[in-house]
């Protein structure tokens, strides 16, 4: 509970490992923002993640975190959120082309925990499915290990201006 005055929260970085992001430079991390960055602002952040990364979203994330415990204390609501589909590969039931929330996925709408998604590395709720997935990103990151180009470029847009600020900023 809060009086409505403003909530501090301090992180400490004491967990930094620029190794982790070797492979960064052949390829993105899945389920990152990595390539959408580059694509967009042509700029990759080596370190990791750049405006991207978790130094720069922690706030946000810690005040979701805040916002959720809230709307499950006060009104009961849980928030729940997992992969129904992956390139071509879907929940059976999701791909139903005359109605696309049909019964068997509104069941599991309603019925799925964050405990069960969190079971599955893909967080895909539904076994089958998630086999499926982890199957094919294991192909594709070992095709893009084989292709990749160690120094890996978007061109950057017209209008990107690239400038470097001093630490102390």
């Amino acid at each position: 509970m809060t009086l409505g005055t403003p909530i501090g929260l301090l992180v400490h970085n004491k967990d930094q490992r620029p190794h982790d992001y070797a492979e960064t430079d052949l390829f993105p991390r899945p389920s990152h923002a990595d390539y959408t960055y580059l694509a967009k602002y042509g700029v990759k952040a080596s370190s990791g993640g750049g405006r991207a990364s978790a130094r720069e979203t922690i706030g946000r994330v810690a005040a979701g975190a805040i916002a959720e415990k809230y709307l499950k204390e006060a009104y009961g609501v849980e928030i729940v959120a997992f992969v129904a589909s992956a390139g071509k590969i879907a929940l059976p039931f999701a791909e139903e082309e005359d109605e696309v929330l049909g019964k068997e996925y509104v069941d599991l709408l309603s019925t799925v925990s964050r405990e069960e998604v969190d079971k599955e590395i893909t967080r895909c709720p539904h076994k089958e499915t998630s086999v499926k997935i982890e199957e094919v990103r294991c192909v594709a990151r070992h095709e893009a290990w084989e292709h990749a180009d160690p120094r890996p470029s978007v061109p950057p847009r017209p209008e990107t201006t690239r400038w470097a600020v001093p630490s102390s900023v």
